[in-house]
């Protein structure tokens, strides 16, 4: 799978998880907004398959954010 398509997936899930972790009320990060050089850590699910990542440093796109520690699940 090709980076640019590993970070696209990654933006989906990013979005999806700032909604479940700030509630309705929060801002989420903008359709289509691209991780690029983003830190942090990819590992596997605990007792199923899938995989998580845990970001090192809060990601902002202008409106939402993510803050640092939050993990999303990927496909």
């Amino acid at each position: 799978m090709g980076r640019s398509r590993t970070i696209s997936i990654l933006v989906l899930f990013v979005s999806a998880a700032a909604f479940g972790a700030m509630g309705a009320h929060k801002t989420l990060l903008r359709d289509g907004f691209v991780l690029r050089g983003v830190d942090g850590k990819l590992a596997g699910k605990n007792g199923s398959e899938g995989w998580l990542f845990k970001f090192d440093s809060d990601v902002s796109d202008g409106r939402g954010i993510i803050k640092a520690g939050t993990a999303v699940e990927l496909l």
